[in-house]
Parts: C-alpha cells; structure tokens; sequence
C-alpha cells in the first residue's frame, strides 16, 4: 500500500505515518520521503487505517481502506491543512478515542483568531481547568500553582530552573500548535503536579513562505479599572511588536529550514495620585524584548531525520512604582537560550521508532537600579559615602508623619504591609541557571499493544549574586506602637524592625564588599515505561509506571538531598460506547511529582541570615534619619551604641 501526505502548499517531507489494521492485528509506522510518499509492503489482506503527524503536532487519521492479495493498493492522500481545519469545525472529528489526557490543543491557523495576547501563556489560559492569573506568572491548573507545572518548547523544558515559571517567551508567529495537558497524561510526562504545556515549532519545506506584520495595541483599545484597590492609578500601555518569519529548504527533499525574529516594545505610563511626594506627576515603565529562532531539518533517507533548533530572548525592563517611591525604581535585565537536537529513526520495518534528543537551556535576571537611580544615588566606597535612597510604603500619605514626607517617619502605614527598606539600592544582582539534558525513547508495536521506553538525565547548575542594599542591607516591617503620650499622629517612641542582611552567623553584618553568593545545583534522572492496549475498537487501556530520582547539591557538588522514591503510576481507560468515533467516555487516575526549583534551595542552603533588632529614638526625623545612616551605617554590630540609630 502506498500514499502521500500533502498540506496547502504541496508534498510534505518527513510526516511520521502509523498504520493499523488487518485480520491478524498489524502495525507499522514510515516517514513520508522528499516527495511525501510512504510504503507498506508485504501486508496481509484486510481493512486499515493511517495515522499521520507531522511536527509533533495532533494526529490525523484516514478513513478505513482494503488491501488485496496481488495488488498494489493507492490510499487516498492524507492533507494536513485540509484535515486540519476539519478536524476544528467538524464535532465528529474531535474526538480522540484512545485518549484519556484532559486537555486543549490550540493550532496555528486559530491562534490569530483568538482574543489573547500574542504570548503562548496567554493562550493557555483558555484550556480548560486553566486559572488566568495565581500571581506566579505560570499556568496553574486545578489547584497547583503556577509554579508546579512544566513548560516545553519541541518536548524539551524550558522550565525556569530557579523558580518554576515558564523561562522563554516564544516568537508568537513561528509556533504551529501549543498543547496543553492538564490532567490523566502518561508516563513518559512528568516534572509537574499541574499543567503540561508543549509548545510546537514550525518546520519548512519544499515550498518558500513566511510573514511580516507590525502590530500594535494602544490603551485605548483596553478595558479596565483605571485605578487599584490601593486607589492609586494603573498603567496605560502602549505594546508594539514587529514580526518577521520566514521557512523554506536550503536543498529540495532534503534540508529545511524555518526561521523568525520579533522585537516587542511596550512603555507603561501611570499618573501619579501622589506626586507631590515624590516630586512627579507621571511616570513610566519601560519594556524591550527580542526573540529570535531558526530551526533545521535534515531528512537524512525515509526512515531518519535529524532536526535542530535555537531561539533566544533578551530583554531589558525598566520597572517604576509609585507605591515603592524613586528608591523602588529598578531595571531588570533578562533572557536566555533554548537549543536543542533530536534524532528520530524507525527500525524493524517501521513497527519500532527510536528517539534520542540533547538539550540546553539557560536563563539569566540582572537587577540593578535604573540610570536615573544610579545618577541620583551614586554609590560610594563605603555605607558612609554612598547617597542612601529609600523605598517606603504608608497607610496614609494625608499623615505629616508618614515615612517618605520630609515632617517624618512613623509606624502609620499601609497601602501594602509597612515596610522600609534602605539602600542605597534594594535588592540588586545576578542569577544565572544552565540545564542540560539528554533523554532517549523506544516506541513498538507488540499486537494489541504499543508500548513505550524511555529514560532521561537533566543536570543543572544555579547562581545567585544579590547585592543585599550594596551592603547596607535593612528592611524594617513594623506594626503600630505606643506613641508618644498616647497620641497615634505623634511619632512613636520605638520600632520593632528586622534588619536583614548578609550575616556572619554572630549578629553582625558582612562588611560593605563581602557579599555572599548562593551556588547550587541538581541532578535528575527519569525512566518511565507505558503501554497503550487496545482489545477491540472501542475500548483502550492506558496505563504506565514513571520514576524519578533528583539530588540537590551545594556549591561544592556536594550531595545535600537526594528524593529518589518519587514512583508515579498512571493508569486510565476510554470507550468508545457509539462505536462510531464520535464519542468517549474516560477515566484516569495518576500520581504526579514536581522538580524542586533552584530559588527554594538557595533560600535553604545559603548562609542568608536574619537578625532582629528593637530601634529606638525620639526623632524619627527624615533628615536626621538619613544623617544618622551615613554617620553610622546599618547597625553594623550589636553594639549598644548603634542602638539610638
């Protein structure tokens, strides 16, 4: 038997087709050649069926045809943009009947349609079970968070290795499908206890195309609330991108490629409710990130392929707050690479496919204070000849005592919790993270059953370098306190304040240069085995055991914590109850482990030391304040006679 897989623009090379059918149960699987043509030979008389995939992306299958003895049987083409769109706008063929994953797909030709950002976590947030925002920037899914799930790009994570977030922000135009699991998926998926969120690439061809679009989104086409619960004005945003792609061959039939750039611009003005605090009326926040790609396919004969990928995505923030005030001000540099190299061949006649796959991912946040910051607060040698900025927040700015007027400073406080926090810059540095993976799979038909193999090895390493207030390191999160003669619109007498800091372990501060840096690492190692069995037509039996071990180490490679009891058995069935392809009724049930992130462990592991003093003085004044730190620093020790400042 032989036939050919097409899309809208011709032949389409390297399409994985499986085959099933015939009276004694057979299954084998081919590769589409140059031409898009496959081969069965040798098959027994019978009626089958031919599933494609093209890309990773959704399965399509035909509809029954027969085979007879003697001849050479033409299957009708199998088109994947055609098949596609019926697959979306006809319900009887939307039902995958051997599937117990929950789950949406969202391919190419309806993303542009859809009413989300132009962002790959935008659109996740129409899958069902999908929360739209947990305040961790990731997808959360049936009560995780955001931070449980598992972010992929072509099957390879791009899983943020500090926090947990998703790590890379995709090229909108170059992405031919996004799948999203959130619940009931195999073993071969794991790294999450939430979503599974696989974002698939586009390959080229034989055929030349691409795209050149400028779009833009004014706040005037925005609605929303023009202030916070705080009252204080949100931002109007101006978002601009420009995006180029562009696919084709670099030799016919053989090698492809497909690539793609986007620069996106978005400048946040807010108007600001108390300007006259801080001496201004407006201010903005700034954004600049651009995404590059470029993917090849090397079709090596019909039954190997070779297929490489690289995209990266810098960028710089410049973040202003007008509830942290000018010393709040902060840019944020950020981005990293995901590459990755994967090789498919099919061996024994197509009946068994062979996988093998290396992958980098890197991620890097610089924090650092904006240049106007760095001009108005320059830093000196030492706590005494650097210009100390503040970042404060108050309950009610009407107070002549809130902290940040120039009448004074005072345990009042609240459009968010009470806090100060001195610099001269809060919180500022580096973390760098690396994760390099290798995975390898088997897929076979045995009978009713198709099975399948796998194991995989991520190590990572993590480095953090926060420059804790350059040294100065103080944050006071206080609560009311006795006033003087009772009166709450007097100063208070004292404060209870937690003065953080880079500690010696003995209550004092590091000196101004001795800053401590958190380095770790982790090793993990998978292996899971799954088989999908299916007695008749109607009915599937999905079921599958996965094991990962991961160790923690610290910065000397030194084994800290090793969880390597961590079995997840799956198990789910499906029937078909009309027998027709058009219906399902499923079930699954599964345990599920997440991977530590990196930002928990450095928290843990890393001499980061916390000491609590009681301030007290009767001029909480903010010249004297201010004069008193540059006289003395942050309570450098536990001195008596740092206790007055």
């Amino acid at each position: 038997a032989t036939g050919a897989v097409v899309d809208a623009h011709g032949p389409v090379p390297g399409a994985t087709v499986v085959l099933h059918g015939g009276g004694p149960a057979v299954s084998r699987a081919a590769i589409s050649d140059g031409q898009g043509v496959y081969r069965f030979d040798d098959l027994p008389p019978g009626t089958y069926t031919v599933t494609v995939t093209f890309a990773g992306g959704r399965p399509i299958t035909s509809a029954p045809f027969r085979v007879t003895a003697g001849r050479v049987t033409k299957i009708a083409q199998v088109s994947v943009y055609v098949e596609t769109v019926e697959v979306q706008a006809e319900s009887d063929k939307t039902v995958e009947t051997t599937k117990t994953t929950v789950g949406n797909v969202f391919k190419a030709d309806t993303l542009s349609e859809l009413p989300t950002g132009r962002s790959y976590t935008d659109v996740v947030q129409l899958a069902a079970g999908v929360s739209k925002d947990d305040g961790t920037g990731g997808v959360a899914a049936y009560g995780s968070t955001g931070l449980e799930s598992n972010y992929q790009i072509d099957g390879m994570s791009s899983t943020s290795v500090g926090t947990g977030r998703p790590a890379a922000q995709v090229h909108f135009d170059i992405i031919k499908e996004i799948s999203v699991k959130t619940g009931g998926y195999e073993a071969e998926f794991g790294g999450a206890q939430g979503a599974l969120v696989n974002v698939l690439t586009k390959s080229g061809g034989n055929t030349f195309d691409g795209s050149l679009a400028y779009y833009s989104a004014p706040d005037s086409l925005s609605s929303g609330p023009d202030a916070s619960g705080f009252e204080t004005h949100l931002p109007s945003s101006d978002n601009q991108e420009v995006a180029a792609s562009l696919g084709g061959y670099f030799i016919k039939d053989r090698l492809f490629f497909y690539s793609g750039y986007a620069r996106k611009s978005d400048v946040r003005t807010t108007d600001q409710r108390f300007g006259e605090l801080f001496a201004r009326r407006q201010v903005q926040s700034t954004m600049d990130k651009d995404m590059y790609f470029f993917k090849t396919t090397w079709q090596i004969d019909a039954q190997r392929r070779l297929v490489g990928s690289f995209l990266s995505d810098p960028g710089t923030q410049d973040l202003r707050d007008e509830l942290g005030g000018p010393g709040g001000d902060h840019r944020l540099d950020d981005g990293g690479v995901d590459a990755s190299l994967t090789y498919t061949s099919f061996l024994r006649g197509g009946t068994w496919s062979l996988e093998g796959r290396l992958g980098l991912h890197t991620e890097r946040d610089g924090l650092s204070p904006t240049e106007q910051q760095q001009q108005l607060n320059p830093i000196g040698a030492t706590r005494q000849t650097s210009h100390p900025s503040i970042r404060a927040r108050c309950r009610d700015l009407s107070d002549p005592y809130c902290l940040g007027t120039e009448a004074g400073l005072t345990a009042s406080t609240s459009f968010g919790e009470p806090s100060l926090r001195f610099g001269p810059y809060p919180y500022s540095g580096t973390t760098d993270a690396t994760r390099w993976s290798g995975a390898a799979s088997l897929a076979g038909f045995l009978g009713h059953h198709n099975v399948k193999f796998g194991v995989e090895y991520d190590t990572a390493d993590f480095h953090q370098d926060l420059k804790y207030g350059y040294g100065t390191g103080m944050s006071l999160e206080w609560l009311p306190v006795t006033s003087f003669l009772g009166d709450p619109t007097r100063p208070p007498v004292s404060i209870v304040g937690v003065r953080r800091c880079w500690g010696d372990g003995q209550g004092n501060c590091r000196q101004w240069n001795d800053q401590v840096s958190a380095d770790g690492g982790t090793d993990t190692i998978s292996a899971f085995i799954q088989d999908s069995l299916q007695p008749s037509p109607v009915f599937t039996f999905n079921y599958g055991l996965r094991w990962d071990s991961q160790q923690i180490l610290d910065q000397g490679g030194h084994s800290l914590v090793r969880m390597d009891h961590n079995f997840a058995p799956r198990l789910g069935a499906s029937w078909d109850f009309l027998g027709n392809g058009a219906s399902k009724a499923y079930a699954s049930w599964g345990r599920y482990y997440d991977q530590v992130p990196m930002q928990v462990v450095s928290r843990a592991f890393s001499p980061r030391i916390t000491s609590t003093r009681l301030y007290r003085t009767e001029d909480w004044s903010r010249p004297g304040f201010i004069q008193d730190i540059n006289l003395h620093g942050i309570c450098p020790t536990n001195s008596r006679m740092f206790d007055q400042g």
